[in-house]
C-alpha cells in the first residue's frame, strides 16, 4: 500500500513539474497598446517586442521592457478602463499636474505646443488613449507633458546680469564709473 501511495505521489510531482515547464514555454497573446494589470496592482500597456509602459509595483513610473516576458501571464488580465484612468490620474497628481500650470506638450502626439492650464479647477478626463486636465493634454502614448516651472525674480535678474556681462564681455565693453 506504501508503494501505490509513493507512486500516486511521485506522478503526482513530475504532472506538476511538467505542467509548470509547459506553462513557461507557452507564448502568451498580448495586445499592442492594451492596459494589462496583476492582481498586485502593477499595470502595463503593452507596446511591440514585449516592451511596455507603466505602474510599478512600487508605484512609480517605469518603461520596461521585460515586464511582459518575465512575469507568468496568467497573473496578467486586461486592465478596465475604470483602472487605466484612477492609475493614470494618480500619476498625474504625483508628477504634479493641478491647474495654473505653464506646460511643454512637445514630446505628445496632439497638442504639441506649451500652454497654461488656468481653468480654477483640477478635471481629469481619460478618453482610453490621452489623458487630459481642463481640456489639455497631460499624458499619449506613453509620454507625459513637461510641466515648465516658473523662474523667480530672484532667477530672472541673475539671468539678465549675467547675460548682459556676457554682451559686455563679447564686445569688448565695461562699465566705468564716473
Amino acid at each position: 500500500m506504501k508503494n501505490n501511495e509513493e507512486l500516486k505521489q511521485t506522478i503526482i510531482e513530475k504532472c506538476d513539474a511538467l505542467k509548470k515547464e509547459l506553462l513557461s514555454k507557452i507564448e502568451p497573446e498580448f495586445e499592442v497598446g492594451k492596459w494589462y494589470i496583476q492582481d498586485n496592482g502593477v499595470l502595463n500597456n503593452y507596446q511591440l517586442n514585449n516592451k511596455s509602459y507603466g505602474i510599478s509595483l512600487y508605484k512609480d513610473w517605469v518603461i520596461d521592457n521585460a515586464w511582459f516576458k518575465r512575469e507568468r501571464s496568467e497573473f496578467k488580465r486586461e486592465a478596465t478602463p475604470s483602472e487605466v484612468e484612477t492609475a493614470l490620474i494618480n500619476e498625474a497628481k504625483k508628477r504634479g499636474f493641478k491647474d495654473g500650470l505653464r506646460l511643454d506638450r512637445s514630446n505628445l502626439i496632439h497638442n504639441t505646443c506649451k500652454t497654461t492650464i488656468d481653468r480654477g479647477s483640477d478635471n481629469f478626463e481619460w478618453d482610453g488613449k490621452m489623458l487630459q486636465l481642463n481640456g489639455s493634454s497631460i499624458f499619449e502614448h506613453g509620454n507625459w507633458a513637461t510641466i515648465v516651472t516658473e523662474k523667480t525674480s530672484e532667477e530672472w535678474a541673475m539671468e539678465y546680469s549675467n547675460n548682459l556681462l556676457n554682451w559686455l564681455n563679447k564686445n569688448n565693453l565695461k562699465i566705468t564709473k564716473k
